[in-house]
């Protein structure tokens, strides 16, 4: 067995597409094509994807493919386009993991770009199907060598490749020819991924603006030797970098807690080792979101061996803008009884909830910064509504909030008043039951907060969550001043933490807050 290195290139791409269910991420191919017959193999899923569109001014008469045997036509069938179009074509698209023969009454270069084609082929005994891979240049694989994984290359009957105007016999030990397509023939139906196996739904790594992290799974065939795997992430054409994707590296160390660091991949990528008689690596990565702007930003990952096998699967993230509705709490550890910050001193640790309101001037123009009491939100999970409600019983009405967030929530202060008038039924001072304490003293709540970068959860440090989580948890200090309650007013100090459920505050639908 051939030692197996395996590549995994991401090729940035900023401001593309959405990130899940469908990335934007693209692919090109580039063909020479002779006069006559030309065998092509494509590995994106064209867009657009008419044939006329795909082959734009090409001097062509004809494209076909084969369309695998089914049940109710087990011997398959060919579709094809016609130039100049003609109501006798069946072939109204073209996708990935396809091989297409294309008739030329010029030479002339094709170039297709497209999202990466992901999924396992699915190899049919009944009939002939066309078959095709990419290899990186001066790189060579036979087919018992691709077909070796899992002992499918046992299944081979009959391998044919396009020799002018007819087809020739290739043995199974001959090396393929990247981007050529090839008629196999097997001995029975079967799925197949290749030489090696990546571990990755068809959406591929699709953080969203809101995941944290995922795994590179990559199954390879067992070996009496180590094998050795690198993860390599590149920046394309278009620009921008790729370190906002991150691996942990795990270091142990006698006697204490193992050492966790993420870490980039580096312009020359970085080697694993899968040991010998093991078949599995697994690299858990992360979306870093720390300092970064709002944008979507995309990613292509490349895997490949040291046969040139390659997978391509699209990765992406987001960077939303900060505003949207908080849940979290403040954990409050100090105290001063003068009202004066300098003589805060240490107290016994007080939680308490907080509900933070960020409208969007976008999309919800007019409406203020709050620090809400209640609020009620009904959402949908798998297609069933779920309503969630939250409460932060110390905020008996919404406090409006004045200031500015910077640094996409990573600075700036936001402050805010409550009165709690000589008679309102929460007012400390007033006992609704007796004669004598029917109107209390006025109390005024003054709130500050003020957003910082650290994340204070010696957890999430550990985990690297807070880089992950980015504009999603909101953290910081909070000081409140409250006067009217003692001689002196009181103020209390303490960091909070608060997690976006919702990119609209919807403030429209508070429920009812006195």
């Amino acid at each position: 067995m051939r030692h197996a290195t395996v590549i995994v290139c991401f090729l940035l791409a900023l401001g593309l597409a959405n990130a899940p269910p469908a990335l934007g991420q693209t692919v090109t191919q580039s063909f020479d094509l002779d006069e006559g017959w030309n065998f092509i193999w494509l590995q994106v899923d064209p867009t657009p994807n008419d044939p006329a569109t795909v082959l734009g001014s090409l001097d062509y008469t004809r494209l076909s493919t084969f369309m695998p045997g089914t049940p109710a036509a087990p011997d398959g069938t060919w579709a094809t386009h016609y130039n100049p179009d003609t109501p006798a074509g069946n072939l109204a698209a073209m996708a990935g993991n396809h091989g297409y023969l294309i008739n030329m009454n010029t030479p002339a270069a094709l170039t297709v770009t497209g999202t990466p084609a992901l999924g396992k082929r699915r190899f049919s005994g009944s009939s002939g199907q066309l078959f095709g891979i990419t290899l990186e240049s001066l790189e060579q694989v036979t087919f018992n060598e691709y077909f070796g994984f899992a002992g499918a290359h046992a299944k081979i009957t009959t391998i044919l490749r396009l020799n002018g105007d007819g087809f020739v016999p290739v043995g199974a030990d001959d090396n393929i020819i990247s981007g050529a397509s090839y008629w196999l023939f097997f001995t029975s139906d079967f799925t197949y991924s290749g030489p090696f196996r990546v571990r990755v739904g068809n959406e591929g790594y699709a953080f969203g603006d809101r995941g944290y992290v995922d795994e590179i799974a990559v199954e390879v065939p067992v070996s009496a030797q180590t094998q050795s795997l690198t993860i390599m992430a590149c920046p394309d054409a278009a620009g921008g970098d790729a370190d906002w994707l991150e691996y942990l590296e795990i270091t142990p160390r006698d006697g204490e807690l193992d050492l966790r660091e993420w870490k980039t991949f580096g312009d020359q990528g970085t080697v694993f080792t899968v040991p010998a008689d093991t078949s599995r690596l697994s690299v858990t990565i992360r979306a870093n979101r720390k300092g970064r702007d709002v944008a979507k930003y995309m990613a292509l990952v490349k895997v490949k061996n040291a046969d040139g096998f390659t997978e391509t699967i699209p990765a992406g993230m987001e960077v939303a803008s900060f505003y949207g509705l908080y849940v979290g709490q403040v954990t409050l550890g100090e105290v001063s009884m003068t009202g004066r910050n300098a003589d805060l001193a240490s107290a016994s640790a007080m939680r308490m909830a907080l509900i933070l309101a960020l409208p969007d001037p976008a999309t919800e123009a007019g409406e203020s910064m709050k620090l809400l009491g209640e609020k009620t939100l009904n959402l949908f999970r798998e297609g069933r509504p779920i309503t969630y409600h939250y409460n932060a019983i110390l905020f008996p009405k919404p406090i409006d909030l004045e200031g500015a967030i910077t640094g996409n929530g990573m600075a700036g202060t936001l402050t805010g008043t409550q009165e709690i008038s000589e008679d309102h039924k929460l007012n400390p001072y007033r006992h609704r039951y007796h004669p004598e304490h029917g109107q209390g003293f006025k109390i005024t709540r003054e709130v500050t907060l003020a957003f910082l970068e650290e994340d204070f959860n010696p957890v999430n440090r550990a985990m690297g969550l807070a880089e992950s989580a980015g504009n999603n948890e909101l953290n910081g200090i909070y000081t409140e001043k409250i006067t009217g309650l003692s001689l002196y007013p009181v103020t209390v100090r303490g960091t909070f933490k608060l997690r976006r459920m919702s990119h609209t505050t919807d403030l429209t639908k508070l429920g009812s807050q006195q």
